[in-house]
């Protein structure tokens, strides 16, 4: 018996960081023999900024666009097969992962962390923290920082 058939792989940029997640994960799923899906979250609180006024849709379709080609580009770093594709727009992160892995059933969640500390912790949080906390769905968590 597979301990994990369904892997939702989570990526909220194309960030380094979640990049190099989605590529371990993808590695995993092939261990495993579980089917991968790639969650592509767009973050939309940006987007809210009234003084954004008319390149709100100019913004938004680059954002959109760009989402959309890391989600294409991960999916054929895959070489077991087809890979489920999810993107989302939301203000809450954390939320619609775990909404996205619920909705897909998936047994595990791996998603990538910059390990923020400090100041910059506090102002900016993480999103991988917030998942870890309120998933109730097992949580993998990539580490960014690479050792020296």
């Amino acid at each position: 018996m597979r301990p994990y058939k369904k892997v939702l792989i989570a990526v909220v940029d194309d960030s380094e960081y979640g990049l190099a997640a989605a590529q371990k994960g993808l590695a995993l799923t092939r261990q495993l023999g579980a089917d991968p899906a790639l969650a592509y979250i767009m973050d939309t609180r940006v987007l809210s900024n009234p003084e954004l006024g008319p390149s709100y849709i100019e913004i938004k379709g680059h954002m959109e666009t760009q989402a959309r080609e890391t989600l294409d580009e991960l999916a054929a770093m895959y070489e077991g097969g087809e890979v489920k594709k999810y993107f989302r727009e939301s203000h809450s992160l954390f939320k619609e992962i775990i909404k996205v892995g619920r909705d897909w059933s998936a047994d595990l969640i791996i998603i990538g962390s910059r390990q923020r500390t400090g100041l910059e912790h506090l102002l900016m949080g993480s999103v991988a923290e917030h998942v870890m906390r309120n998933s109730p769905i097992p949580i993998m968590i990539v580490p960014g920082r690479v050792k020296s």
